[in-house]
């Protein structure tokens, strides 16, 4: 998309393996130890032929997906133009992205059920891996011989901000269709009961 609009790469291909490292590697571990939703034995199985993305999952990707690039991608451009440094924008759309992961892979715990801070307490593997990776992010960020390896600039606590945000703004916007879909069904199962 950067490419399409002309805009300089937001990250270098040694910076989006930062990013694999940092929300792939553990985090997906931690999932794969997560303790089972209550009432899932109660659950009708699902049918033998039925697609892993059905039941609306490959929307939620597709959505997730397109707000974490779409605030990646803002914070890179206006990073980029506020400081007029290349590296310091592509650190910001690295930052940014890992975080949106990290946030991410706690709503992977359930198919919407239970709260967000079940989602964040319930499974403490999943905590440890996601300190390790921001600890593996802020290393890279913050000592010289990783920032030069990694292209990166140590950020600011007004950019730390910034970067939460956009990471925070890309969950809301995957969150708000979720919610307005639930509350327009809402409605309907109270007539359909009435």
């Amino acid at each position: 998309l950067a490419t399409l609009m002309g805009l300089p790469l937001p990250l270098l291909p040694i910076q989006i393996l930062l990013v694999n490292l940092v929300t792939d590697g553990l985090p997906a571990i931690a999932l794969g130890v997560d303790p089972p939703e209550p009432g899932i034995m109660a659950r009708p199985p699902r049918p033998p032929g039925e697609s892993v993305f059905a039941r609306g999952l490959w929307q939620k990707i597709v959505v997730r997906g397109v707000a974490i690039a779409a605030t990646t991608l803002a914070a890179f451009v206006a990073a980029a133009l506020l400081t007029g440094d290349l590296d310091r924008g592509r650190t910001v759309a690295t930052a940014v992205l890992a975080v949106s992961q990290l946030i991410f892979a706690f709503e992977c715990r359930s198919e919407g059920r239970g709260s967000l801070a079940g989602r964040i307490t319930g499974n403490r593997p999943l905590l440890g891996a996601v300190g390790v990776s921001l600890a593996v992010l802020w290393a890279v960020l913050y000592i010289p011989a990783l920032q030069r390896a990694f292209h990166m600039a140590p950020l600011s606590a007004g950019e730390w901000a910034g970067v939460l945000a956009a990471a925070g703004l890309s969950s809301l916007l995957t969150a708000l269709p979720r919610a307005l879909g639930r509350r327009l069904a809402a409605p309907s199962r109270t007539n359909d009961t009435a």
